[in-house]
């Protein structure tokens, strides 16, 4: 969802979870990947081949 550039409110709405909730999420995702923000922890996964589908 990162990856597709949805903000963390749109992420709350997927996941059926609280907007209060999903940055909780979103951190730990960049901070699994040693990331320091939402850009480059996409373009981490992306190298890592985390992501699916066929992105360009």
């Amino acid at each position: 969802m990162l990856a597709d550039g949805l903000s963390t409110s749109s992420i709350a709405g997927r996941l059926f979870i609280r907007a209060n909730t999903a940055p909780n999420h979103v951190q730990r995702v960049i901070r699994k990947l040693d990331a320091h923000s939402r850009l480059e922890s996409v373009a981490k996964a992306r190298r890592a081949g985390l992501l699916g589908g066929a992105r360009s």
